[in-house]
């Protein structure tokens, strides 16, 4: 049985989602540069990993690139999806309401998201 990872502790997830942070402002940027490369031919799908044209990037991709990434900053192996609830959390912490954190994760109602993000 595989055992399971422990929970990151609060500066572990800061440095994450810091880290995570720059990977996605230097991506966009590759992004955008690639769009105006490649003109016309440029497929806008509106998703945030894509290959050179727009085209969706495999799920096996991206999580390939952030192994890679977390390998080469000496970090825990963690899912990327963790962020997403890491986020959660740590918006919930702040004092943002579940309302406002359910929006932005997409959940189609609020007790979606206080069962993955309780508040206590």
């Amino acid at each position: 049985m595989k055992e399971k990872p422990k929970p990151l502790n609060q500066e572990e997830a800061l440095s994450y989602l810091i880290l995570s942070l720059i990977c996605s402002r230097s991506y966009k940027v590759w992004q955008l540069e690639e769009r105006l490369k490649v003109g016309d031919r440029w497929q806008d799908h509106d998703f945030v990993f894509t290959r050179w044209n727009g085209e969706s990037m495999s799920l096996d991709t991206i999580s390939g690139y952030w192994k890679k990434f977390t390998d080469k900053h000496g970090l825990k192996p963690v899912h990327l999806h963790s962020l997403r609830h890491t986020n959660a959390s740590i918006l919930i912490a702040s004092g943002v309401d579940l309302k406002t954190v359910s929006s932005r994760l997409g959940h189609s109602n609020l007790s979606i998201t206080g069962t993955l993000c309780p508040c206590d």
